[in-house]
């Protein structure tokens, strides 16, 4: 879709039909705040229009995202944060920071003033934070509708947590990071629409260090075992940790009895070559200091003792 007006989405009749809640054709209006709906609606007509199985890619920032179908037309695609500058396709993006988190993160280097601290050209500053979104020609997700992103669209997150309640889900808040957000809007948009997802492909979402992602990942892993559980097809990437696990606990003890112990003995061996590199690195030290000390009392011998810093003159006539 291609914004034409700031308040409204008008969409080209051939491409994307009327949405079923809409009295004035192919126009939604952005500022509604059912607009998530007629969305929804927008898209899943346009399906149905065009016979295509509803599949979803969702993209995150690991290196996986490369293998993101972005030129398979079938698929809609969506985003997170500042990916707009490093994919090639999406349909739809999502920023459910506050807009103070989206202009003040300096962990993916946001801010102006970061950015220009890391040697960031002006031109990339435009992109990110609120000005990058307020260059998006698709639907936007925010906690709240922003005039400055022309594109916004409030996230129903009230309607959205109701859902999920009414179904009993004990982790209906179980939300830590964007990209549960964006598999549990899918299943609820696919729910309140009537048609839901044939397929979710998730890629660019790895989890694998990190304190952060210690608390993330379990989340995440929670909403694809939902979407499976609503017989919903997820892909995810080999290269990628999530809902995966080295070996089956209980029936697979001495596989990782041997492969634990593989990994202490590379550990072992790794910290008695650093140490005896540390030894060295003292050994050296000591000399350069030992040389530098030499270098400093010779100096001095020179000035105090040999008077060679002074120049001897012809005796008197």
């Amino acid at each position: 879709m291609n914004a034409v007006n700031p308040e409204t989405v008008v969409n080209n009749p051939e491409t994307i039909p009327e949405p079923a809640s809409q009295t004035t054709a192919n126009v939604i209006t952005l500022s509604s705040p059912d607009a998530w709906l007629d969305l929804a609606r927008q898209y899943d007509q346009f399906c149905q229009t065009n016979n295509r199985e509803k599949k979803l890619a969702i993209v995150g920032f690991a290196p996986t995202r490369d293998l993101a179908p972005y030129y398979d037309e079938t698929w809609d695609i969506w985003g997170l944060n500042d990916l707009h500058n490093q994919i090639p396709r999406y349909s739809r993006w999502f920023d459910i920071h506050t807009v103070e988190n989206i202009e003040t993160d300096v962990v993916a280097g946001r801010t102006t003033a970061m950015a220009r601290k890391c040697q960031v050209n002006e031109a990339a500053i435009e992109k990110m934070g609120i000005s990058g979104l307020s260059k998006l020609n698709c639907p936007v997700y925010m906690q709240e509708r922003n005039e400055r992103v022309p594109w916004s669209v409030r996230y129903p997150l009230t309607e959205m947590l109701a859902f999920w309640q009414a179904k009993g889900l004990t982790g209906s808040r179980y939300l830590t990071n964007s990209i549960s957000y964006m598999v549990a809007y899918a299943l609820f948009e696919g729910a309140v629409t009537g048609r839901q997802w044939t397929q979710i492909n998730i890629y660019g979402v790895d989890m694998a260090v990190g304190d952060e992602y210690i608390a993330q990942r379990p989340s995440c892993e929670y909403w694809i075992g939902i979407a499976e559980g609503m017989g919903v097809k997820v892909f995810i990437p080999n290269a990628s940790d999530l809902c995966k696990t080295t070996f089956l606990y209980a029936w697979e003890v001495s596989r990782q009895k041997a492969y634990e112990d593989k990994l202490n003995q590379i550990q072992k061996d790794a910290m008695t070559r650093l140490s005896a590199l540390s030894q060295q690195q003292a050994e050296i030290a000591r000399l350069i200091n030992h040389a530098e000390a030499h270098i400093g009392i010779v100096g001095e011998m020179k000035k105090v003792w040999s008077n060679l810093d002074t120049k001897v003159g012809p005796p008197p006539a």
